[in-house]
């Protein structure tokens, strides 16, 4: 039995046929690289976490209104991130509709790994799609209140000088009227 698409959809599960399991065999090459990005997620999560927590610090020493522009660039590099993850799912989701299984082709793996086809790589995709739909929109949202909240207002409007253009405005339209 050759493995086609008709197969993959039908009620019959891939493992009942052995000559459509395929799998991914790792080389030496795969598995330093496999452990080289993997070690590089780990420092990087480390830096984060580090850097985080040393800027946290530094801002709760702050007075309050010295510490609103940290707080502005939190809140850019957080729906930065927000948009870089949707953008991710989105790109892995269409690869795994292009090629038709997971892992992807070219994926360094660390042990044998099976490929994954069919009904289940649909509704993995699927589920991938929609969390990336969801957080595009949570994205959107959160960029929309960000923007509408005073934490983003202009500075010329918190500044002395914008206080006293804002009087004179005020009293310029009293004296019409």
């Amino acid at each position: 039995m050759t493995c086609t698409l008709r197969h993959w959809l039908s009620k019959e599960k891939l493992s009942a046929s052995p000559e459509c399991v395929e799998y991914i065999e790792p080389t030496p090459e795969g598995r330093r690289r496999a452990l080289l990005r993997r070690g590089m997620l780990g420092v990087a999560l480390t830096a984060a976490f580090v850097v985080t927590h040393l800027v946290m610090r530094h801002i709760k020493s702050l007075p309050g209104c010295d510490s609103i522009p940290w707080l502005r660039g939190i809140f850019v590099v957080l729906a930065l991130l927000m948009a870089g993850l949707t953008a991710y799912g989105f790109r892995l989701c269409s690869q795994m509709f292009k090629h038709g299984q997971w892992p992807l082709p070219g994926t360094f793996v660390l042990a044998r790994r099976r490929v994954q086809r069919g009904r289940w790589l649909c509704w993995r995709a699927r589920g991938l799609f929609v969390i990336s739909v969801l957080n595009a929109c949570v994205t959107i949202m959160v960029g929309f209140l960000l923007a509408q909240s005073p934490i983003f207002a202009s500075p010329m409007a918190d500044s002395r000088f914008g206080r006293i253009e804002a009087a004179r405005a005020l009293q310029s339209t009293e004296n019409v009227h």
